[in-house]
Order: C-alpha cells, then structure tokens, then sequence
C-alpha cells in the first residue's frame, strides 16, 4: 500500500501518520512487525502466504522509550479494495516564501498591544523562585485577557506546579489576540515542575491566531544527567515533550504568531513544534540542552510539520536569526511531512550531533534555507536532504539550498535516498577536519542543480570536495545511482580530492575551477563536459538559441537568431562569431562569446508588442509577430494552461474578455494575468469486490471538471449502486467537481447456491440499506447453517460504539437492524462474527 495510503489511514483512525506507519506498516514493501491473523477471521494459505481482512499487530512496544507509539497490540481491518488516490502533483516551482504564482508572500504584521498590560503579580504570581504555584494566577490574567491585551510577565522564576483545566499534559493554554511578554529572555523563567515527563506541552496554542510570545525562557526543573547517545534514549529524560506546541484544531491552523527572544532549555523532544500551521515567525531564540537526544523524536530545536499529504497548511514559516548550541540537540531545524515553503534563514548552528538542518525524509518540498552558518558538526551534515529509518526516506523536489557557511561539518551538504530536484548553489564548505568528510554529497539525488559553490582547505583524512556514490538506500528503500546530476562553476580546492565520481549516470560537468587538490577529478564512470554559450546585445534586440539552454556538450552545433527591436536592424557578429549571416551556427568546442551588433533604421515606422505572463498560460497574436507597422489592429486571445482560468488583462488592455483587440499607435505592454482553478479531491471507496475507473484519472480535478465513474465488479461480484456524493445505479455515471466529493461504490458477492432453496453456502456480511444512512440501517448476513451471530459496528479510532446480539440464526439471508442514533457522522466499519467466521464492511453515516 502507498505511503498516501497509510497518510489517510492515520487521518481516519484519528492518529498521526508517525503513530500508524511507524508503528505498524512502514511504507511499500515492508511487512507488518510479528503480524496475526485474530482467530476466527477467514483466511487463505497460498504459496505459504496468508490473507486475511483482519490482522493484529501484537509486540512489546518499539525499541525506543517513545510517546510516540502508545499501544503494543492494534486491530487492523484491512479493507483491499479501498482505492487511494495519488495527490496532486506540485504545480509550482517557486521555494520560501513564495506564492504558486511566483509572488512574494509577505507575512503579516505581528500582532499588536491595543489594550490592556496584564501584571500576572497582581493577580498572585510569586516572582520568586519558591514551592508556590504560579500557574493559576498567570492562567487567570489568561482568562481574563480580552483581545489586544497582552499578559507580562516581570523577571522572575515563575513555577508550574499544575496543569491546564481539561487538559492533564499541559500548563498553560494561550488565546486568539493575546501576547505573552517577559521583561527579559534571561530574567524571566517559566518554570515546569513535573519532572516526571507526564507533560506534553508548557505552552500551547490551537487553531488561534494573532498572539506574539517574547521575551522568555522556558525550561524545567530536570535534575539528571544529559546525554549525547544518539542510538539510545536518555533514560533519565524529562521535562515537557515540547515547551511551545503550535497545531491545527480540527483543521483549523493558527497563523500569524510570532516567537521572539525566547530561550529554549531542558525540553524532551522540540523546543517548538509546528504544524500543521502557517505564518509562524521564530527570531531571535536561543535552544540548547535537550534532555533527550535519541531516536523517536527527541532533541529538536525546531520541527515544522505537516499532515503527510500535499496539500496542507504547513507552509509560509519562517526560522531566523535563532542559535542552536548542541552538543544536546540531535537537531536544530526539521521539516518533515509534506511541509513547504517555508524559510530558514539567518541562523547559526554550533555542534548539534546529528543534521543541523534536517529535511527529514518525507516529502518536504520548496523549502528554503539560506545564509544560516554551522559549526562543528561532525557526526552528520550540515543540511540533510533526506533521512534513514522509521518510514523516512526522500525528501521531496524543489528544495533550494544557498549561501550557506559550513565549517568542519562532516558534510556540508547531503543529498540521498531519490530526494529530487535540489538546488544547491553558493554555499561555502571550510575547515573540516573530519576524516572521509565531504563537502557536497550526493547519492540517490536525481536532477540535483550543483552550482556556484566553493569547496576549499578541508584538512580532513580522504575529504571529497564534491562525491557523488552510489546509495544504498535505507530498509530497502532509496537504493540507486546519481541520476543527471549538473556540476557548474563550483570551485573546489585544498581538499584531499576535489570531485570524486564512484557512480552514476547523466552527470554534467561545466566550467567547474578544480585545482590544488590531492587528486583533483577522478571519476569511474563516463561524465559528459560542457560548455557555454554566452551572448551579449549591442543596440536594441535579443538572440535566441537553439537548442536554448546556454549550456552544451561539447561538439554540439548551436543556432543563433538575431531578432531585432522595432525601428532597429540586425547589422553583424563579433566575438566568436563573425558575418552578418542571420541565422547563423556555431560548434561549442570551447566557451564561446558571442555580440550580436544592432543599428537604428530612421527608415521604419514600427512598434513594438511586449507580452508578460503572470500565472501559466499563453497569449496568441493575430496577426502574430511582435513587431508591426504602427497603426496595426491585433486580436490578442489569452489562452489558460489545464488547470488555470484567465483574470483579466492589463497594461494596454483591461476587462476579462480572453479574446480582444488594439490598435498598436507605440510601444505596447500586455499583460494576460492568469490565476489557479481551485483544486477539488474526489476520494473513492469501495465496498465488496470491484473496482472504480475514473475519466479523467487521477482524482485531483479543477473545479468544475466533470468526472466519468464507471465501476467494474471482480469475478462473482455485482455492481448495485453509488453513495455518498454519488447515488443510483447509473455505470458509468458522471460527477460534476464543485467541491470535494467522496463516492462509495457498492459491490455484492453472487452468492452460491447448493439446492432449488437457494440457502447460501458460506457466512457473509452482504452490506446494508440504505448506505449511506441516517439514524438506521438495515444489515443483511448470509447464514449457511444454524449459528450464533454478533454485529459490531467500530468507529474510525477503533472504538467499539454499537453491538448487536442476533442470537442464533437459521440458514438463509437474514435482515438486521442497527440503530446509529447518537453517532456522528462518517465511516464505520461493521464487523459481523459467526461462529469461527468474520467479515467486515464499511458503512457511511451522514447527518
């Protein structure tokens, strides 16, 4: 099953995506940890296999002391032919803090003081550092905080001895357009008390907005011994799991909060966690001494997440100006879980044990770090792309990763296990003394931009200035070469090899400076060299290449075309290119320089059309050129990529009218602004055996599209109709997209018959009516011989919420009613026992 798959699995089940597939199923090709088929569920042994649609996982809990997993034993009712639906691919390719479009994303203003300052002493807090519990006068300045005031807090040690009124594991509880303001980040201390590590969160923010927290430290009162073994969890760890949790409620994110000038200290697992979120600004804080720094999440400045999927509202975050001192930090910053565009910047980073920056091997995507300095890191990288263990592998494309200071790191950079589409460029890699260190480090990294770095005096035994090798993936998955990897202008010096290739395919190498090295280029596979092609423009006009690109093989024959300005002329060539010729050709045996030479015509009377795009989509001209005699009358047809609408026009020409006309009196600008269709998931499910085709496939759809369905039944199936957004029995039959839709396809086994009576000839849950349903619903069993039955209906955390006793049935198809009043709506899985036979089915409740 796909890693979406379990991605939604999670998200229905009501746990995260790290709970289930950590813990159960890890992704595509590995099987369940020590799995058991529950006695009594139908099962069939075939080449030693066995199927069942129920299965327990039963172990000792993981390997590692972790909240993360909080059951040893689970019930998985595998539903086969539930169809997952892959998610939209990225549409854009624009890093940070960037919209779809390209445009800046600017963040918004952080949230002002416009009422009340709230003194927490005046409300009974005791500033100084004694048995009294501070908690209940600073969660009532809380309380009683409307929107605009802000809560302050003098220097002091302020102690947390209790915890928040309905919430057991956590201290305080913050609220939509209220600030939390010390007087100082080093005189004024929160404190929590429950060294114990019962508590999740000294802070905690849900589904809010607007809310600034400065000027503070947050730490605990541990007392125990800290700990470096990254294998290992600390035993002796405590303190809250996280001092700041920022998170979605119900899928309502908060935005728009800002962490300024904290400090950050004797935490289990992340100074802040984030997610599911956007616009949160950390500056300017300081994070050191985590109690933990194993495996499971522990000792993490800063972690940004996701929901696992595409589409979420982990993005536009950003991490700057912050210090993370190790060595009690495996992490500084982790983004992980589909998070993207967000933006590191401005950091410094000093002898975290493990990545300081760690895209963590599950799809991150467009995230940008830059400018962020990192010392002593000499166990791990000093940006990883990509991670090993756990359900981690490859990191997601479009990572842009630039002007970053590394200085003894084992690795400046590391690329593996098929992250795509990184972009590394400018980043400085000095002063490793690590043996068989490397600068930049790339295995499985396919389509991996290399450009403009300098590689200089590492020291270190075997330091590889650039390494490209083969990976061998991590649990079986992320094994493969280096696939069309582009090395260009990288300067590499004083290293013991400069650019050292063991594998791969498709590697480009151009105008890369490599000199003073032990060796300064070895490779043991073929590697293509080019060359560029560079033209300069004298006078008003431009050159197009072909092929375009500026960058070629060597040997390679490149077109020229010189195209002039209106009221201008090509005239010649110079450089490496002489003649008037127009077009004209060169081969690329070397760099090449080439000016194409324009002169001014008083003899022409012509305009110019200039064209811009924003969006994707295309502008068609009639007539087509771009250059007319003035006066000339044009019909211009703004013609949208799939997926985007035209807007409007402006520039020369307003309104909304994709096809229009003007009449070109000078030099004209057109703008044809284009905008993204809302995106629309249809999730499919299917119930019994057969399966679903979609026309067009995909399940990611513009909205408005039109969707055709046709359900096909498996060998001793019968289609008998659509649910959910979907009715009737129509095959195919055709949706319209105007929002998110989920269909239910309903299939029913043929039954078997042994006799004129028509008796079934084995147990089964044949489905129920209607489906969906509101308060009740009929269910109807096949029973082949006299035996006892039991219904059980299970909501999506697994929980048993409704239970029929039939008693003992005769053979025959039997209807049963079951009453959903009082449940909320959604799926359910229904679980029907006879005797040693199981079957299960889903059901839909909708209100």
């Amino acid at each position: 099953m796909p890693r979406e798959a379990w991605s939604l699995c999670g998200r229905m089940l009501g746990r995260s995506r790290n709970l289930l597939s950590q813990a159960l199923v890890p992704r595509l090709g590995r099987t369940l940890p020590h799995p058991h088929v529950v006695p009594g569920s139908r099962n069939v042994s075939r080449s030693g296999q066995r199927r069942a649609n129920i299965v327990r996982a039963q172990g000792d809990g993981r390997s590692v002391r972790s909240d993360w997993v909080r059951f040893a034993s689970a019930l998985l009712f595998l539903l086969p032919s539930l169809l997952f639906l892959a998610p939209s691919r990225i549409a854009a390719q624009y890093p940070g803090l960037h919209e779809q479009d390209g445009r800046p994303h600017l963040l918004p203003t952080p949230n002002g003081v416009t009422g009340r300052c709230l003194n927490v002493i005046d409300f009974g807090a005791d500033p100084a550092d004694s048995e009294h519990d501070d908690l209940p006068a600073i969660r009532t300045a809380l309380e009683l905080a409307r929107d605009g005031d802000e809560v302050y807090l003098p220097s002091g040690i302020y102690n947390l001895r209790s915890t928040a009124p309905g919430d057991s594991r956590t201290h305080l509880v913050l609220k939509t357009g209220v600030n939390l303001r010390g007087e100082n980040r080093d005189s004024t201390i929160l404190k929590s008390n429950f060294s114990d590590a019962t508590i999740e969160r000294l802070l905690r923010l849900r589904g809010i907005s607007r809310v600034v927290i400065s000027d503070l430290t947050l730490t605990s009162d541990f007392k125990g011994s800290y700990s470096r073994d990254t294998e290992r969890n600390n035993p002796q760890a405590a303190g809250p799991r996280y001092l700041i949790c920022i998170e979605d409620a119900g899928g309502i994110p908060c935005s728009n909060i800002l962490v300024e000038r904290v400090k950050f200290e004797n935490f289990r697992a992340h100074g802040v966690r984030l997610q599911n979120s956007y616009d949160v600004v950390v500056r300017d804080c300081f994070f050191h001494k985590a109690t933990d720094v194993g495996p499971g999440g522990a000792g993490y400045g800063v972690c940004i997440l996701g929901n696992g999927l595409p589409d979420n509202n982990s993005r536009f975050n950003l991490v700057e100006g912050c210090r993370f001192v190790g060595p009690y930090l495996r992490h500084g910053v982790v983004l992980q879980y589909a998070t993207h565009n967000n933006l590191v910047r401005k950091n410094r980073f000093d002898a975290v044990l493990l990545d300081a920056i760690d895209l963590h091997g599950e799809d991150e995507y467009l995230n940008e770090i830059t400018e962020n300095e990192v010392y002593d890191v000499t166990t791990a990288a000093g940006v990883g792309v990509g991670n090993t263990g756990s359900t981690h592998d490859a990191s997601g494309p479009y990572n842009y990763i630039h002007h970053n200071l590394m200085v003894n790191c084992r690795e400046g950079v590391k690329v593996y296990l098929g992250s795509p589409d990184t972009r590394i460029e400018c980043n400085e890699v000095t002063g490793s003394r690590v043996t068989s260190g490397k600068g930049l480090y790339l295995l499985n990294a396919p389509r991996t931009l290399v450009k403009g770095n300098w590689i200089h005096d590492n020291p270190g035994y075997g330091f590889a200035g650039i390494l490209l090798a083969h990976d061998p993936g991590t649990e079986g998955r992320g094994v493969g070469d280096p696939v069309d990897i582009r090395l260009v202008e990288n300067r590499v010096h004083g290293n013991a090899y400069g650019i050292r290739i063991l594998a791969g395919t498709g590697i480009v190498l151009e105008n890369n400076v490599v000199f003073g090295n032990g060796v300064d280029f070895r490779s043991a596979v073929p590697v293509f060299h080019h060359k560029r092609v560079e033209v300069l423009v004298e006078g008003q006009g431009s050159v197009e290449l072909s092929p375009p690109g500026g960058s070629y093989p060597i040997g390679s024959v490149v077109r020229l075309l010189a195209l002039r300005m209106p009221n201008w002329r090509f005239d010649h060539w110079e450089g490496d290119l002489a003649g008037s010729a127009n077009p004209d050709s060169l081969v690329v045996n070397d760099n090449k320089r080439v000016v194409a030479v324009f002169l001014p015509d008083p003899s022409l009377d012509e305009v110019g059309l200039r064209v811009q795009i924003v969006g994707r989509g295309r502008i068609e001209l009639q007539p087509p050129g771009g250059i007319y005699p003035r006066g000339t009358r044009l019909v211009v047809w703004a013609r949208p990529d799939p997926g985007w609408r035209f807007v409007r026009w402006e520039g020369a020409l307003s309104g909304a009218n994709a096809i229009d006309s003007l009449t070109l009196a000078q030099d004209t600008l057109l703008i044809a602004r284009f905008e993204m269709l809302p995106q629309v998931q249809l999730a499919l499910w299917v119930n019994g055996g057969g399966r679903v085709q979609l026309d067009p496939p995909g399940g990611t759809y513009a909205l408005g599209d039109t969707v055709a369905l046709t359900a096909i039944p498996d060998s001793g199936w019968r289609f008998v109709g659509w649910a959910g957004d979907l009715s009737g029995t129509a095959n195919p039959a055709y949706l319209v997209m105007d929002g998110n839709k989920v269909v239910l396809a309903e299939f029913q086994r043929v039954l078997g018959v042994t006799r004129p009576s028509e008796l079934p000839v084995e147990f089964c849950l044949l489905g129920n009516y209607p489906n969906p349903f509101n308060n009740r619903t009929v269910i109807r069993v096949a029973v082949p011989q006299p035996t006892h039955v039991r219904v059980t209906l299970y909501d999506a955390h697994g929980r048993r919420v409704r239970q029929l006793d039939a008693g003992t049935l005769q053979p025959g198809i039997h209807e049963l009613q079951l009453d959903g009043s009082g449940l909320a709506s959604g799926v359910y899985t229904c679980v029907a026992e006879a005797g040693g036979w199981r079957s299960a089915r889903r059901l839909l409740l909708l209100r």
